[in-house]
């Protein structure tokens, strides 16, 4: 088993994404929606995990400047924040917190942060300081808030990949169309991945995905692509009362071994290019 997981781990140093000088970079992913409700959070952990499993090294942020779902899924109490980083109170490795399967988390500050950035507190220290993290990562997921606040385009823009989440409801579908254009209207080259949630079955995310992704593809003139679906499991419930990841409470129900496919699907996507302001640059000199 050791051997097993020392072998995916060099696999994963070899895969690392090479800049046009050579140096090694993070793949970041965003994982966003346009309506809260539809299970981002929960993805975001449970695919941190699975990545880390499969011999990647993670950083997950909690980016949801209202809610900070993850400490409560994890069932954790971190003493610090991001608050306290943008604060001038601590750096940002002072608040990392040590997650299942070796993933680091940075955590959010529920209610707060989001006030906290639009007073401008932001200084090229913690640029540096939340930029120096990069080169330790194979893969950063930013676990952003619902909707269209600034911080979380922002987030959202400033990531490779982009996995948006929705359900089958309509409200959830117009919302994430919505998401998409405000998305597409700041960065034309966006790589925008679908997920479909909380459905029966595949039939059903492909009919979704069929109907979003045209209406998208006629009014904005941009592509989607379909990453997969995750189906209604009771599972996913009873490990949040558990307070424990799902992947872990249950790793043979439905949803658990549809996302481990998706999991390996995603991590072999995309190409990363150095635009030069690192991982947070772009994002907190709007906040300078």
């Amino acid at each position: 088993m050791l051997d097993q997981a020392h072998r995916l781990r060099e696999l994963a140093l070899a895969e690392r994404h090479l800049t046009s000088d050579g140096t090694r970079v993070s793949r970041r992913i965003s994982v966003t929606s346009g309506k809260g409700g539809v299970g981002k959070s929960n993805f975001s952990l449970n695919f941190a995990i699975l990545a880390a499993r499969l011999g990647r090294k993670v950083l997950l942020i909690d980016a949801d400047t209202n809610l900070a779902n993850l400490d409560i899924l994890l069932g954790v109490s971190p003493k610090y924040n991001l608050s306290h980083v943008l604060a001038g109170l601590k750096g940002v490795r002072d608040i990392l917190v040590d997650g299942p399967e070796g993933i680091s988390i940075l955590p959010a500050a529920s209610g707060n942060l989001e006030q906290v950035l639009h007073e401008g507190i932001g200084s090229g220290a913690i640029i540096a300081d939340l930029n120096s993290l990069e080169d330790d990562y194979d893969i950063v997921v930013m676990d952003t808030g619902a909707g269209a606040s600034r911080t979380v385009l922002d987030f959202t823009l400033f990531s490779d990949i982009i996995v948006l989440l929705t359900t089958s409801e309509p409200t959830s579908i117009t919302d994430a169309y919505a998401m998409v254009k405000l998305i597409s209207a700041e960065k034309a080259d966006v790589e925008i991945k679908l997920l479909v949630n909380l459905v029966r079955n595949k039939q059903e995310a492909v009919e979704v995905f069929d109907k979003l992704s045209t209406v998208i593809n006629h009014f904005l003139k941009i592509e989607v692509h379909y990453l997969g679906y995750l189906p209604r499991d009771i599972s996913v419930e009873r490990a949040v009362h558990m307070q424990e990841p799902f992947i872990n409470a249950f790793p043979k129900s439905p949803v658990s071994v549809q996302l481990k496919f998706i999991a390996r699907k995603l991590i072999q996507v995309g190409e990363i290019q150095d635009d030069g302001a690192g991982l947070f640059g772009g994002f907190f000199r709007r906040g300078s």
